[in-house]
């Protein structure tokens, strides 16, 4: 099954692009499949189930509830009260975030990630960054705005695995298994529709000396601001993106010497060296 815009089953053309996953329609038979659909759903329409299609995670307001969305699941808060009946909220993920989506399923026994989380804990540098990482949800609640945690130093010395560390709380970590860790190494657009996908959570770009001091000094500043770049379109302005995130960061020098913007700096937590000594 695949998910399309209803616009798309209504026009011709786009109709016979779904060919491609197997769907037999034609331009031979796409006119009287558009006209059944469309009856379908025109007879049926007090029997289909309404049901709220959201694009990221994190808090969302659905039906006047607040509830969070991560992956498939949904906070206790959008459970049935009373006569209400139950929300439909389903996960439907933009074209590319299909490996981030993937990394967020559960996986492995829990009894077993706590034994090991408790070992990291003993280090207080590694037991930070664990901690930080349950605060991304918080910062809507709190007001509190967006803050970067840099760990640089010599190669080596354990700090993509403390950034590993804090992502196994929320999926499969490892950069190279597809996991939640992705490289410095982008655009800023792409850094943008990140953090905005991982809204009210953390994210996890690692190795900033890939990037240059001047777009690193754009990307910061937006992480920090939690806002994106305003776009124009044909018929006015595009949505400009907001996020609350907590940005995890590794790399050989300080964050802090990429940027000017004092913003950014101020909230921007440099730890230098191991976070595992010895």
């Amino acid at each position: 099954s695949i998910w399309v815009p209803k616009r798309t089953i209504m026009d011709m053309k786009k109709f016979i692009e779904i060919s491609d996953h197997g769907l037999q329609v034609s331009s031979v038979n796409v006119k009287r499949i558009i006209e059944y659909l469309s009856a379908f759903e025109a007879y049926n329409m007090d029997l289909i189930k309404l049901s709220y299609v959201v694009k990221g995670v994190g808090w969302k307001t659905v039906r006047d509830q607040k509830v969070y969305i991560l992956h498939k699941m949904v906070s206790p808060s959008a459970k049935k009260t009373g006569d209400e009946k139950e929300l439909s909220v389903e996960f439907v993920a933009e074209a590319g975030f299909e490996r981030f989506v993937k990394a967020m399923k559960p996986e492995g026994k829990y009894p077993e990630w706590r034994e090991l989380v408790t070992e990291c804990l003993k280090f207080p540098l590694a037991g930070f960054a664990f901690y930080a990482s349950f605060a991304a949800p918080l910062l809507r609640m709190l007001k509190a705005p967006n803050f970067i945690i840099d760990f640089w130093g010599n190669t080596s010395v354990g700090k993509t695995s403390v950034l590993e560390l804090a992502a196994s709380v929320w999926g499969n970590p490892h950069k190279e298994a597809g996991g939640l860790v992705f490289s410095w190494d982008s655009t800023r657009v792409f850094l943008e529709r990140m953090a905005h996908f991982f809204n009210d959570a953390p994210i996890f770009p690692d190795d900033s000396q890939t990037v240059d001091d001047r777009t690193m000094t754009s990307m910061l500043y937006q992480i920090a601001n939690g806002v994106g770049k305003g776009r124009g379109s044909l018929i006015g302005i595009r949505h400009n993106p907001t996020w609350h995130t907590v940005c995890f960061s590794t790399g050989e020098r300080p964050l802090t010497q990429c940027t000017t913007f004092s913003g950014a700096r101020a909230r921007t937590i440099s730890i230098y060296g191991s976070p595992f000594p010895d």
